[in-house]
């Protein structure tokens, strides 16, 4: 009697989702990538924390990531930016899905938002304040 042999040699990946980390640190230190895998989408939050060290700030409802790997941004000067598949991201990091193989880039550069946030904050300011009685409510979100 001859008996045949069939082997499989395949592994089933338990995590399908995988996603590539870019870090760019700018004049701190020298870049990173990573790959990591995951069994559930993560967002672009959660794939950078994979990957790193990092720290956030929650401001009314939103969460700001303020250093990673020890490299912290400051209000005005520097700030942590991302993109997705080399676009700029639209929405923040702790809401952004991102789809299985996306590539997330982290950038350590130049704060371009909080200046502006704070001049158009005080072009609001100065406005209610010159017509206090009008029934008007002003939020401002500064981070």
């Amino acid at each position: 009697m001859n008996l045949l042999l069939v082997s499989s040699s395949f592994v089933l990946d338990k995590k399908p989702y995988k996603y590539t980390i870019k870090i760019d640190y700018g004049t701190e230190r020298a870049a990173k990538d990573t790959t990591i895998s995951a069994d559930r989408q993560l967002t672009a939050l959660e794939a950078l924390q994979y990957a790193s060290i990092v720290v956030t700030h929650p401001v009314a409802g939103y969460v700001f990531v303020t250093s990673i790997d020890d490299i912290k941004g400051e209000k005005g000067v520097t700030a942590w930016y991302y993109k997705v598949n080399n676009q700029p991201a639209k929405a923040l990091a702790i809401s952004n899905i991102l789809a299985n193989g996306d590539s997330i880039c982290w950038t350590y550069s130049k704060d371009v938002c909080s200046p502006r946030l704070i001049r158009n904050a005080s072009k609001i300011m100065t406005r209610h304040m010159r017509f206090p009685l009008q029934g008007r409510i002003s939020v401002l979100c500064c981070f």
